[in-house]
């Protein structure tokens, strides 16, 4: 199976989330995005894949009381998920303007999720 690897760390290795028509939804929005806020992304990701934790819950936390959580960059966010292995897997991304996340983005998240489990149980 082919993985789309955001960034190998020490604790983590950060990955894209690959859908089953092959898409990655967090890749191509993080692609999306000016150099500068690829960059404040990027370090959380560097930050997490080697030490294994953020504890600042400005720049990560858990999604609405779901197994979800979300790297955060002022209202920029990518919703990923924890897996065995020392595998954490982004899912998708958006800019959150209100103070609760769209149920639609959490839905999302959730069906890219399955997709990718679903390609790496082939």
């Amino acid at each position: 199976m082919n993985e789309l690897i955001a960034y190998r760390g020490k604790k983590f290795v950060i990955e894209y989330g690959i859908c089953a028509n092959g898409s990655a939804p967090a890749k191509e929005f993080f692609d999306s995005l000016s150099e500068r806020d690829q960059a404040k992304l990027m370090a959380l990701f560097v930050r997490m894949g080697e030490e294994g934790v953020i504890r600042n819950e400005e720049k990560f936390k858990r999604v609405e009381g779901t197994e979800y959580f979300a790297f955060k960059s002022f209202q920029m966010r990518m919703i990923c998920r924890f897996q065995p292995g020392g595998r954490l897997i982004l899912l998708c991304g958006l800019w959150k303007k209100k103070d609760r996340y769209p149920p639609t983005e959490i839905e999302r998240a959730k069906r890219i999720f399955e997709e990718h489990q679903g390609r790496q149980s082939r």
